[in-house]
């Protein structure tokens, strides 16, 4: 019987037979007996207590849920007694209402106590209506009072959730949210839309004056050749046009207006113009050019600027043009984009014709003064002696002039780049009197530097200063027969970022006519004919002088009296430097070409180089230190040549017939072990950009010809020690 009763109640509990069928039968039989109803009893107990826990779990689940789901939401819920007027709530209500807990109502009559005055009569309405039997739901905003001072605007919503017998509401309940930020957007909400509806008031205003006065002035623009035409948005149809509108088109006004506006557009036109309008929908103006069809179908240029009139008064939305023929603007235009090209292309041809002709120049120059060297070093009479100065000096003269003539060319096509450094002003007058001194001591003419250091570090092109300083002191020693020429460095100003120097030199030579002086600083001017027959020059050094100093922010000018002397001048603004900057580095006690030939001696030298002349004059220079000099005379017979180990360093030409100099680099450098192997170039090609393109190739050092032979054996000798080291 147990186990019966036992596998009943199994069944039972496992919800797969019902009760009614476990009450009939056999089974039933076996319950109704008095041992069997008192287990059944304690099992029936059993099971209703597991089924209220299993229920009061599900209610506290729930109710967890609901209460994070009311946080969540910014909620809190609430119930009242109607009976008494005591009220309850979560605690969470005081987060949302912002109220501290020493302010919360406990009765129903507390809490009607903080509301505004103003909202108490709809509350209590909603109230009222909620009490009554089928009454609608509670549901109110109002604001409700903080102890600290200040309002919050709450939303509560509720019902009555028991009644008496008789109806009477007994308990209700419900929820409420603290909706002050959204009462606060709709303020500002409203606050836009009152300030939108004014300016959409004051626009609308604006445009029907706009249209008014353009209405007064549509005609009175036919004398200044604007063509004025009116469109319908929507039919796109010409409304409206002046006299002059239809003429620039070939059209008569009453032509005009039966046409459409694609029939003054061509299509690419029209494409364009309907972009614009969706744009001006929204700015209310574009300008834009195009162009129209005329009526004999020629295509005009026009500048159109474009107005959008909103529909009003009935009328739909429009569009104004405001129309003026540019086809005598767009040939100017185009003749000067071909005047531009043409300037371009000349000043390109002008470039190559200067590089060529320098390179032309200074091939032959090379030789000249290089041999000039070469035999003056060997020995010579005296007669034959001073006739091989005056042609060295003639090389170096013309040397002069191309230099000159493609510096002025550099700084006048922008390509003229100045480089800071530390600077010594003083230094640099002193390096330019000692390079003069000789020649002025040749006249018995005193040289000397009057310049002291300023009392704050520089920072300036010292190469370009010394070029400007240097042209200046040349002609005071060519125009002075007798007596001083003296060289300042003065600080004219000075702030915290730079200081403004003023490099003078005061000659007491033949002085310059205040009529002459206007035109010396311009480029091939000098004072007369008869100073470049008797003195010679080219009247380039004044005119660079010049655009230098401009270029480091500067000015050049000079006080002369004719017969006594002049002083010339320039100044440059240079930047300030950290402690410790100088000028020019101290030059080495030993020259280059003794070092050479006490510690290199015997190093293997490849000299790349395609006019035999030019070889020679090389060749010889470098064999008087005792360096060995195998030659190549063009890149492929120096590729071929070239192999780790068998030299020391490579002076390489740059143009040269067949493989040039930078072809022959890139091969070399491609090369196993010759990476480190040092190759200047030696080229009469002088221009920034070669020089670029030789160390973008491998080179690591880049010298012009001609260049003097003290220059050669210090590059030379730079390149040795940077392999040695």
């Amino acid at each position: 019987m147990v186990e019966l009763i036992v596998s009943a109640m199994g069944l039972l509990l496992k919800g797969t037979v019902p009760w009614d069928y476990l009450l009939t039968g056999a089974v039933a039989a076996t319950l109704s007996a008095p041992p069997a109803l008192a287990v059944v009893s304690h099992l029936l107990e059993k099971l209703a207590e597991q089924q209220r826990l299993a229920m009061t779990r599900d209610i506290s689940s729930l109710e967890s849920r609901l209460m994070t789901a009311l946080q969540a939401a910014r909620m809190a819920s609430w119930e009242v007694d109607f009976g008494n007027g005591t009220l309850s709530y979560d605690p969470a209500l005081l987060t949302v209402l912002g109220m501290p807990q020493e302010q919360s109502p406990a009765t129903l009559e507390d809490w009607l106590a903080n509301i505004h005055p103003d909202d108490r009569p709809a509350f209590l309405a909603a109230y009222e209506e909620t009490l009554k039997v089928g009454g609608a739901p509670f549901s109110v905003e109002y604001r409700f009072g903080l102890e600290g001072g200040g309002w919050t605007w709450i939303h509560s919503r509720g019902m009555v959730v028991e009644r008496d017998a008789d109806g009477r509401a007994l308990r209700g309940g419900g929820i409420s949210v603290n909706i002050s930020e959204r009462k606060r957007n709709e303020v500002e909400l409203d606050q836009y839309r009152s300030q939108l509806e004014g300016l959409v008031q004051k626009r609308t205003a604006d445009l029907r004056e706009v249209h008014r006065k353009l209405l007064d002035t549509q005609f009175a623009m036919n004398g200044v050749g604007i063509g004025i035409r009116w469109s319908d948005l929507e039919t796109k149809r010409l409304i409206d046009v002046n006299s002059f509108a239809a003429e620039m088109l070939g059209y008569s006004v009453e032509e005009m207006l039966q046409l459409r506006v694609e029939d003054i557009y061509p299509p690419q036109a029209m494409d364009e113009t309907e972009q614009a309008v969706a744009m001006i929908r929204k700015k209310g103006w574009c300008k834009l050019e195009t162009q129209n069809r005329a009526k004999s179908g020629a295509l005009i240029p026009v500048e159109v600027t474009l107005h959008y009139i909103p529909a009003d008064d009935g009328l739909p939305p429009r569009l104004i043009a405001f129309v003026r023929d540019i086809s005598q603007r767009k040939k100017a235009e185009a003749a000067l984009i071909a005047a531009k090209e043409a300037a371009e292309a000349a000043n390109v041809a002008k470039s190559a014709f200067l590089a060529n002709m320098s390179h032309e120049i200074r091939t032959p120059l090379n030789a000249i003064t290089g041999m000039a060297h070469i035999i003056r070093r060997a020995g010579l009479p005296p007669e034959q002696l001073a006739r091989l100065e005056r042609i060295d000096a003639a090389g170096h003269h013309l040397l002069e002039i191309v230099n000159a003539v493609l510096e002025l060319s550099k700084i006048e096509a922008g390509k003229f780049a100045m480089v800071d450094s530390p600077v010594s002003p003083a230094g640099i007058a002193r390096n330019v009197v000692s390079m003069l001194q000789e020649r002025a001591a040749a006249k018995n003419l005193r040289l000397f530097a009057d310049a002291e250091e300023p009392p704050c570090a520089l920072l300036g092109d010292a190469t370009r200063l010394q070029q400007a300083l240097l042209n200046y002191v040349t002609n005071a020693v060519k125009f002075t027969d007798q007596g001083v020429v003296i060289v300042r460095v003065l600080t004219v100003e000075e702030s915290d970022d730079d200081a403004l120097l003023r490099f003078e030199v005061e000659d007491t030579g033949i002085g310059i006519d205040p009529d002459a002086a206007g035109r010396l600083f311009s480029a091939f001017e000098q004072a007369d004919n008869s100073t470049t027959r008797k003195y010679g020059g080219t009247g380039l050094g004044l005119a660079i002088t010049r655009k230098l100093a401009e270029l480091m922010g500067g000015a050049a000018g000079m006080d002369s009296t004719p017969g006594m002397g002049s002083i010339f001048w320039f100044t440059a603004r240079l930047k300030k430097g950290g402690p410790g900057a100088s000028g020019h580095p101290a030059s080495s006690v030993e020259p280059a070409e003794t070092v050479l030939g006490r510690a290199f001696r015997g190093r293997r030298i490849l000299l790349v180089e395609d006019e035999a002349v030019n070889r020679e004059v090389a060749t010889a220079l470098l064999e008087s230190t005792g360096l060995v000099v195998d030659v190549a005379v063009d890149g492929r017979e120096a590729v071929q040549k070239v192999a780790p180990g068998i030299y020391d360093l490579i002076l390489m030409d740059v143009q040269m017939p067949g493989m040039d100099g930078l072809e022959a680099t890139r091969r070399i450098r491609a090369m196993p072990g010759l990476g480190d192997l040092p190759i200047v170039a030696v080229t009469a090609n002088i221009f920034a950009e070669d020089k670029a393109n030789c160390l973008a190739a491998g080179m690591n050092d880049f010298l012009a010809k001609p260049s003097p032979p003290g220059l050669l054996f210090a590059t030379v000798l730079k390149a040795l020690q940077r392999r040695k080291a």
